[in-house]
């Protein structure tokens, strides 16, 4: 054990208990992990922080790991976690492993390591996966020193508000309706109607056509249980999620989707998530009529935000042409690794491993 830290460790049926003390403490290494990676963002606030723990889905299996020092402050924290019962990804620990600046070259990642190992190893899963982001460079250098492979370049992508072209945006969505004939559009707010949940959840897992690069993943298969977990997670959160549809209407077919997120938490930011649109029904613009539309349902409707946030890998050409034609720019680098759990094993048995 490192002089002068303790670890402990929470899973996922104690998240709906835990101290507000926790929560935090965890807030406060949060913010400071953010500073690192978004500068200019206001700090999370802890009743943010709080409703994500105690509003963790109960279909996630999570294995979480809290590294405190002499005073109780909590200086690093490494997860790992996968979704209960399904047949997907059976191989596969997702996980994130943050260590504070002030505290990095001590150790502590290879200590977390060792624990996520340990977890994957008890339910026979065989790969870790991670993401690292250019503006932290002791990820990548980590990722790297314990034998991960990198696989999948993405970028956070920005559009500042400024540089949005609405009249570009009002020509997309008028041509929308002549480009797309036959489709129509139409979308909700917050909890999905009831009798949409079915088609819905089957509209959700467009996203698995998406790119994946070398990262073995398989897509999970989306419920409508899994929804309505998701939403009461993100009303927790007081985070606003619209989403908008593309229908084909001879058929009655959902075509294609995009959502945004807005949290009073981060007020002047909306995170665009997923866009996908089924590859029967492309080469009609309804990526495009989608995008549009939102966006000029975002700047009319969310007068204060400067900036709309995307994640995309670099390999999606296809989504990459929409936004760069919106506008958006490449604002933080990442990158996917994978890293093999007996590989990870080895180097934890090395001698440099040993080091840390």
């Amino acid at each position: 054990m490192l002089h002068g830290v303790t670890v402990s460790e929470l899973h996922s049926a104690e998240y709906a208990s835990i101290a507000d003390d926790d929560c935090a403490a965890l807030n406060a290494f949060e913010n400071a992990m953010l500073a690192e990676k978004f500068p200019d963002d206001p700090p999370r606030k802890v009743e943010q922080t709080t409703a994500m723990l105690r509003g963790m889905p109960d279909h996630y299996s999570v294995n979480d790991y809290w590294v405190r020092d002499e005073t109780g402050a909590v200086i690093a924290n490494g997860y790992g976690w996968w979704i209960k019962d399904v047949p997907e990804n059976r191989h596969l620990v997702r996980a994130q492993l943050e260590v504070h600046p002030g505290h990095r070259q001590r150790g502590i990642g290879r200590l977390l390591l060792e624990r996520l190992v340990q977890a994957a190893e008890s339910d026979g899963r065989t790969t870790i996966q991670a993401m690292t982001h250019d503006r932290v460079p002791a990820g990548e250098i980590f990722a790297r020193r314990v034998g991960a492979e990198a696989k999948s370049a993405a970028h956070t992508n920005r559009l500042l508000i400024s540089d949005l072209d609405v009249d570009l945006m009002s020509r997309w969505a008028d041509e929308g309706p002549v480009r797309a004939k036959g489709y129509s559009l139409f979308g909700y707010d917050g909890r999905c109607p009831d009798d949409l949940l079915e088609q819905m959840a089957a509209l959700m897992e467009v996203m698995h056509t998406a790119p994946t690069d070398g990262l073995d993943i398989e897509g999970d298969r989306k419920t409508p249980a899994w929804i309505r977990k998701m939403e009461a997670w993100l009303e927790a959160e007081q985070t606003d999620r619209w989403v908008l549809i593309a229908r084909h209407d001879p058929t009655g077919e959902l075509a294609g989707y995009t959502e945004v997120m807005w949290t009073p938490h981060r007020p002047e930011t909306v995170q665009q998530g997923d866009t996908g649109v089924w590859p029967k029904h492309r080469g009609h613009a309804l990526g495009k009529w989608l995008k549009a539309a939102m966006a000029l349902r975002v700047l009319e409707e969310r007068p204060g935000i400067k900036d709309i946030r995307t994640g995309n890998a670099d390999s999606n050409a296809p989504m990459l042409g929409i936004n760069h034609a919106m506008g958006f720019k490449p604002y933080m680098a990442a990158m996917w690794w994978n890293l093999d759990v007996t590989r990870a094993r080895a180097y934890l048995g090395s001698t440099e491993g040993a080091r840390g």
